[in-house]
């Protein structure tokens, strides 16, 4: 529903606690009706939940420098820093093969700053890194 607050900022509420948004981030929404996925607000804004698939070209260090996603083509402009994740074990395998540890309770991450090919976008990524796959899986607004 949207409406104007007290300082005259028109907002959207959202959630069971019908947050509100700014009119920046009603474009992030009607985004976000799209591409079915989840929006958090705290302090530092937005962040969209994903789970999409992106191909990424990395240095021979593994750092990654350029992507393709959602059939675009985005330039790393800024230092990309790694991370590690903790990953919902409990919902990802009932039972662990013994031995296996880390691989169970870790992923590592890479928090990116990349600029579309066509100038238009920079966006702020967090991307999921597997053995042969990468996942783009959180989006900064």
């Amino acid at each position: 529903m949207w409406g104007k607050n007290e300082s005259g900022m028109t907002v959207l509420g959202l959630g069971p606690t019908g947050c509100p948004l700014n009119s920046v981030l009603a474009r992030a929404y009607t985004w976000i009706l799209s591409y079915s996925c989840v929006i958090e607000v705290g302090a530092a804004g937005a962040v969209l939940a994903l789970d999409e698939p992106a191909v990424v070209w990395t240095t021979a260090h593994g750092v990654p420098q350029r992507m393709q996603w959602r059939g675009r083509e985005f330039l790393v402009c800024a230092k990309p820093v790694p991370w590690v994740d903790r990953v919902p074990w409990w919902q990802v395998a009932e039972r662990a093969p013994a031995g296996l540890g880390a691989e169970l309770l870790e992923r590592p991450m890479w928090q990116v700053q990349a600029l579309s090919d066509d100038g238009a976008d920079v966006v702020r990524l967090d991307l999921a890194v597997g053995e042969d796959w990468w996942r783009v899986i959180r989006m900064y607004e």
